[in-house]
């Protein structure tokens, strides 16, 4: 459980990997350089992070609960969102990669910003819907398809 905003700086561009359920009402910014960032169980379930910054070379992450700030990744490698991307109270999602973007269900009242030099698949279908005003969906792909 996130008791406070926290940072994670890899130094050395080394692999960050969280192995079990992460929870918070807080914000959390990682930096892995080029490393990885793997995510191997369920994020924010029960108490969604207020927002989550990547900074890595690869992302690859399950079940993610975000509310107000978002979710913001910057990948050079492949970003890979195996299971349902949930982000709330008007938070938007971006991700930025030179590799492709792999996702299932993107849930992101806020809008929907993918942007790859490779293929984008999106296997779960993508809803920007609000109460109030849904938000945009924006998928560029610069040298691949977009699925």
């Amino acid at each position: 459980m996130l008791g406070n905003h926290l940072s994670l700086n890899s130094s050395r561009n080394g692999n960050i990997s969280f192995n079990n359920t992460l929870e918070g009402n807080q914000l959390l910014n990682i930096n892995a350089g080029t490393g990885a960032v793997q995510f191997n169980n369920t994020v924010g379930k029960k108490s969604p992070l207020t927002g989550l910054e990547i900074t890595a070379g690869k992302v690859n992450a399950n079940s993610l609960n975000i509310s107000q700030s978002g979710l913001r990744i910057n990948a050079t490698l492949p970003v890979e969102l195996n299971d349902t991307l949930n982000i709330n109270r008007r938070g938007s999602t971006t991700i930025t990669s030179s590799g492709n973007i792999s996702t299932r269900k993107i849930i992101s009242e806020g809008g929907v910003n993918l942007t790859s030099n490779g293929d984008i698949n999106n296997r779960g279908g993508i809803d920007t819907s609000s109460t109030i005003n849904g938000g945009k969906i924006n998928l560029t792909s610069n040298n691949g398809a977009v699925n």
